[in-house]
């Protein structure tokens, strides 16, 4: 993992998002992360998405 920013933050809800290193993932262990955040009853989402930088 590169680094982790802080998307949005409110009194009840804080959204971060993930950044990880330039190397290839595999999407299978991706889901098995976000299933498993998903599952924390303070979590009320777990996605993943794939982006580009230049």
């Amino acid at each position: 993992m590169r680094e982790i920013e802080t998307l949005s933050e409110g009194d009840e809800l804080v959204e971060l998002a993930a950044v990880l290193a330039p190397t290839s993932a595999n999407s299978s262990d991706l889901d098995a992360i976000t299933t498993h955040l998903a599952r924390h009853a303070n979590v009320a989402s777990a996605t993943w998405t794939v982006s580009t930088t230049s």
